[in-house]
């Protein structure tokens, strides 16, 4: 199915439910009396009436729960067509939703972090002790600000955090003289 194809099945859905259910004699309000026939329940006939405003504000094909209440309404041709008519309206929606979460998504890993340049005091290169006495040479900082560390002897790479205490040099606290 086409985006153009599925437009023309909007169009001829609204114009079904406009046959359905037309506007009252004063022309603000839907006339919902066909819906008598139906034999809902007060549920199902508040979530129809509702849908269907929607439909007409939005036009698009209704929903699925209310697509099949309203199936004896239409013939069996036209129900199938809008059934298939709903499903790739869903599927394309879906779609877009999940396009825009990606890019919002990407957006909000960019938010008030701006990409930090070296910083920290610590050179690339440069070998620092950590709290725990080890030797370690910075091999870069990440856009986050945490280091990429390599622990000096042993060749073994870590992650380290840019506030994790281990990574500074320690300092020893001089004795308070009162």
């Amino acid at each position: 199915m086409t985006d153009e194809k599925l437009r023309e099945i909007q169009e001829v859905f609204i114009k079904r439910l406009s046959e359905f259910f037309p506007y009252k004699s004063g022309g603000k309000h839907k006339d919902f009396s066909k819906l008598d026939k139906l034999n809902l329940s007060e549920a199902n006939r508040k979530h129809v009436s509702m849908s269907v405003n929607s439909t007409f504000t939005y036009s698009r094909i209704s929903p699925p729960r209310t697509l099949m209440l309203l199936e004896p309404l239409f013939n069996p041709g036209e129900f199938v067509l809008f059934k298939e008519g709903q499903r790739y309206q869903t599927e394309k929606a879906e779609g877009i939703r999940k396009e825009r979460a990606k890019t919002i998504h990407e957006h909000r890993k960019t938010i008030g972090r701006p990409t930090k340049s070296f910083s920290g005091g610590l050179k690339q290169g440069s070998i620092t002790t950590t709290a725990n006495s080890e030797q370690v040479k910075i091999i870069k900082q990440t856009e986050s600000g945490n280091y990429i560390v390599e622990v000096v002897g042993n060749k073994e790479k870590r992650l380290l955090g840019r506030d994790d205490m281990r990574l500074v040099q320690p300092s020893y606290p001089t004795k308070l003289i009162y």
